[in-house]
């Protein structure tokens, strides 16, 4: 990339690092800011300023990568559960242990396709549709801890693009053990991509 930072370009961000997140070590995403947009302007938060202080990743920030629990961990009737698979053993979406010969027939009887999320699959990552006749047991084996997930039809207005958006919500857990919100938005995929992937869809802010 040729692209460089002018003199004024670097003064602006290294000023804004400074007055508004009091240190310097916040411009370099200020930088990349500028080189993606072609100008400095004011609004960007660094990478490494919400990771620290706005969202800091750790401990319980992480126990949503674990597919095979969300639903449990969240208590919410909203996701499209299916199944559970984990360590070999299939479970119903009330975590019961249930054969494979039933899970299918389950399947069989109420969808042609279902979603395989893999557990730590983000961002589109280790995801697929798959049709229910050509799931087997080695499907499974190949991919490990994983949930079954029914489709879900998009809004209209969202199916024009031809992907399934989400809408993101950021929370964290203050000192306090409480649980407060910190920012949303709304996760568009591209108009050829079946459902998001990360690196390639396009997050637009929801303020308020």
């Amino acid at each position: 990339n040729s692209q460089r930072l002018t003199p004024y370009q670097k003064k602006s961000a290294d000023e804004y690092a400074i007055d508004v997140f009091g240190d310097i070590i916040f411009a370099p995403w200020l930088y990349v800011c500028t080189l993606i947009r072609g100008d400095f302007i004011e609004g960007w938060i660094p990478e490494n300023y919400f990771s620290i202080f706005v969202a800091p990743q750790k401990g319980l920030s992480l126990v949503s990568i674990y597919k095979t629990f969300s639903s449990a961990i969240l208590r919410t009737e909203f996701l499209p559960d299916i199944a559970y698979y984990r360590d070999g053993i299939y479970y119903e979406k009330d975590y019961h242990p249930v054969s494979f010969s039933d899970l299918m027939n389950n399947l069989n009887g109420n969808y042609s396709s279902v979603f395989i999320k893999a557990d730590c699959s983000n961002q589109g990552r280790d995801v697929n549709k798959i049709s229910v006749k050509n799931l087997t047991a080695d499907t499974f084996k190949q991919v490990g801890n994983c949930v079954l997930q029914a489709p879900i039809k998009p809004h209209p207005f969202f199916e024009e693009i031809g992907s399934v958006s989400s809408i993101r919500i950021l929370t964290v857990r203050n000192l306090k053990g409480e649980v407060e919100f910190r920012a949303s938005c709304l996760n568009l995929g591209r108009k050829d991509d079946k459902w998001t992937h990360g690196g390639k869809s396009i997050l637009v802010a929801i303020l308020g």
